[in-house]
């Protein structure tokens, strides 16, 4: 087994965390994830027989986010971030928190 810390960029919400989480649990011979929002880190544990730091950034990346400086291959997030609104805008309906680009959002 071997552990790789990842920085992730890009997450703003817990449903982002969640999306980290659930893109590097789907990789075959991952075997724990830990994403701290705060720290904006993953710490995946996973067997190097079956998978590769390589694969582990390319989950993320794929997923939307930055990881070790690299950039997402797409991005989920509206201009705003996950919100899908100017950051500094509080004119919406919805609160902050649950205001999400998108039908789905970054948390759906």
């Amino acid at each position: 087994m071997q552990t790789q810390l990842l920085k992730v960029t890009g997450m703003t919400c817990d449903g982002c965390a969640s999306n980290v989480t659930n893109a590097l649990r789907a990789i075959t011979g991952v075997s724990d994830v830990k994403v701290s929002l705060a720290a904006g880190e993953a710490t995946v544990q996973f067997d190097e027989r079956l998978t590769s730091p390589q694969q582990l950034k390319s989950a993320v990346r794929h997923a939307g986010y930055g990881v070790d400086g690299t950039p997402p291959v797409h991005s989920h997030h509206g201009k705003g971030g996950c919100r899908g609104d100017d950051a500094n805008a509080s004119t919406s309906a919805v609160p902050a928190a649950h205001d999400h680009q998108g039908k789905r959002g970054c948390c759906g």
